[in-house]
């Protein structure tokens, strides 16, 4: 299917080959139209929906593109140049403590382990910046994002 070019695929991110080829991938369709009509869930399901969207946009850009996961997961790695970007896609409310913990510390998780002091959420409407353990967090609406 990967052939075809229904769907792509992540690694998961380690600076080591052999660790990125043993770890499970995270798999994305290509159309999310097609991922509609033949998926079986039992919700609207947006916030898969927008990281699938997200996950296409960031491929068509960069062939650099994983995600991260050590207990904490954060959606997509990407690599600029020598730098990483860690994104997280949230589509939940943000004003709900758990969801915003969890949200958090994933990308929190990302950039600690790969030494960068930014990174990005993605959001439904908010656009901010917070501060988290001298890290800098942007959040920025998931629409403005793919128009930019």
């Amino acid at each position: 299917m990967e052939d075809a070019q229904l769907i792509f695929s992540l690694e998961k991110f380690s600076y080591k080959l052999s660790e990125r080829q043993k770890a499970s991938r995270k798999i994305y369709v290509a159309d999310t139209g097609l991922r509609n009509a033949i998926s079986f869930r039992f919700s609207q399901d947006f916030g898969r929906l927008v990281e699938n969207v997200v996950a296409g946009h960031l491929f068509r850009q960069s062939r650099e593109l994983y995600y991260f996961g050590n207990g904490n997961e954060c959606d997509f790695i990407i690599k600029q140049k020598s730098k990483f970007l860690p994104i997280q896609v949230c589509y939940s409310d943000l004003s709900d403590e758990k969801t915003k913990g969890r949200e958090f510390a994933g990308l929190v998780a990302a950039l600690k382990h790969l030494k960068q002091k930014e990174g990005l959420l993605l959001t439904d409407d908010v656009e901010r910046e917070e501060q988290i353990e001298n890290l800098r967090i942007r959040l920025q609406p998931v629409w403005k994002f793919l128009l930019g």
